[in-house]
């Protein structure tokens, strides 16, 4: 990978997933030097870092769609009997998958991905049927987790030990956020919930 990088004042850090080298400017001779670097930042060391994501173009009712979802491993370890659970809302019937998976109740679906080496990416394809009765422009809850569930990223000194997960519930026309503390300590300043709807930022709110 090539980057070509112009004589600024720059920070170094590694961005998982994009892979950007950043320079002071004491490698370069002179303003407007320009530098070719190339190769990738090293992964984060001795741990997994799993990553899943899933989307899907376009829902219409009674007609099926595809959902896809990618995965990688951005440790330098592989990943042991590593899994995806995928859990949808009621207006949704899965058809098939290209991937085997096994039927956890209550609309969540296990995909078995096995081993995942260091460094590694993989995909799958979900094919699934709206309800007709779903609205046109209704808001549906999909979520997708990957498991190990681990993180290279060190412990801060400064952290204060809470752990703010996200819980979503779709009830009737409305969605549900539920923020819970599930660290080992209490928040020691507030902070703020964002969300955003086709790019567009819909709600700020303060916890």
């Amino acid at each position: 990978m090539l980057r070509t990088i112009r004589v600024l004042t720059y920070s170094l850090w590694p961005i998982l997933a994009i892979f950007f080298l950043m320079a002071p400017n004491r490698l370069f001779g002179h303003v407007g030097d320009t530098l070719t670097q190339t190769g990738p930042l090293p992964v984060l060391p001795n741990c997994t870092e799993m990553y899943v994501d899933i989307s899907t173009a376009c829902l219409a009712p009674c007609t099926s769609s595809d959902y896809y979802v990618k995965y990688c491993n951005f440790g330098d370890e592989t990943a042991l009997n590593a899994s995806v659970s995928v859990s949808f809302d009621a207006t949704f019937t899965i058809n098939s998958a290209s991937f085997p998976f096994t039927d956890q109740g209550n609309n969540v679906y296990l995909f078995h991905i096995g081993d995942v080496p260091a460094g590694d990416c993989g995909s799958f394809s979900i094919n699934i049927n709206l309800d007709c009765g779903a609205e046109i422009g209704q808001a549906h809850c999909v979520d997708a987790q990957i498991f190990p569930q681990s993180t290279c990223t060190p412990t801060s000194p400064n952290w204060d030990g809470s752990d703010i997960g996200l819980a979503i519930e779709c009830q009737g026309d409305s969605i549900y956020f539920t923020l819970t503390n599930t660290g080992t300590g209490d928040m020691n300043q507030p902070s703020q919930c964002i969300i955003i709807e086709d790019d567009l930022i819909v709600m700020v709110s303060g916890y």
